[in-house]
């Protein structure tokens, strides 16, 4: 049975041509220090907790004393984690943002994670509040303000207290015109907040997908009924009922919309 429905894949390669995954063997944020010049992530908002006996403190006091709270984002504990400042600055009417450094000019497709809070505070579960639309704008001279072009527009993105989605959320597949060393992910709401928080942050090179057992995966995945809301290219991560989003312009390629689908029963079936 499984040689036929291999040779099936093998008839539809021209709708699964171009099937990309996040590369998550190969982070591209790892190192996150006090030095903004060595540090992969930077922000302008960052909320700078100075009070001991403030509960936000003792979770993150490591990154806090660290001088980069940002580190919290990579250490893959939902417990820890970044808050914009809440007490001044106001996503609604300025551009606050956490600025990327690739340290690599080569990446030109990359998808991106994060995920909620899970920290534990008088005995219930704190999930924060998550950015829900943001933009993304990238440069190659992060000091020439007027260099930073736009290069996707992601909205309708999952709040933190949805459940039917797979938490570390993996967002639509960025395709940028041309390979920029930095990035900004400017948040553009937040449900009405003016801030926003996470506990994890990362991006991953878009690999394309080659084996047919993995491309069979992905089809299966995209008829299995109530695998997926959306989407509307075969092969692709299935797009999330209410998910909209912009690529911009590229040359050689159309943008996509889609994310990661839960996998069907049938993918779980093979991949034993």
């Amino acid at each position: 049975m499984l040689p036929l429905l291999l040779s099936m894949v093998w008839n539809v390669q021209p709708a699964l041509a171009q099937l990309y995954e996040p590369d998550e063997e190969h982070p591209l944020i790892t190192n996150v220090v006090a030095d903004p010049s060595e540090s992969q992530l930077t922000s302008n908002c960052t909320w700078k907790i100075t009070d001991p006996n403030n509960d936000n403190y003792s979770f993150n006091q490591e990154y806090i004393e660290s001088g980069n709270e940002l580190g919290a984002l990579i250490d893959n504990d939902e417990t820890t984690y970044w808050h914009s400042d809440p007490k001044g600055p106001n996503l609604n009417t300025q551009d606050l943002y956490i600025q990327v450094d690739l340290k690599r000019t080569d990446i030109q497709q990359f998808y991106y994670t994060y995920n909620r809070r899970g920290d534990v505070y008088n005995g219930s579960v704190r999930r924060g509040v998550l950015w829900t639309k943001i933009e993304i704008k990238g440069t190659n001279t992060p000091e020439d303000n007027s260099s930073w072009v736009t290069v996707a527009l992601h909205e309708g993105l999952p709040s933190e207290t949805n459940e039917n989605v797979t938490w570390p959320y993996t967002a639509p597949r960025v395709d940028m015109p041309q390979a920029y060393r930095y990035l900004r992910f400017y948040a553009r709401y937040s449900d009405g907040h003016t801030y926003w928080c996470m506990s994890e942050f990362q991006m991953y090179p878009a690999v394309e997908v080659t084996d047919p057992l993995t491309k069979l995966i992905y089809l299966l995945d995209r008829t299995d009924p109530g695998a997926f809301e959306g989407g509307t290219d075969p092969g692709y991560y299935a797009e999330d009922k209410g998910l909209r989003h912009t690529t911009y312009p590229t040359t050689h390629r159309p943008p996509t919309t889609s994310s990661k689908p839960p996998r069907s029963r049938c993918a779980r079936h093979l991949r034993k």
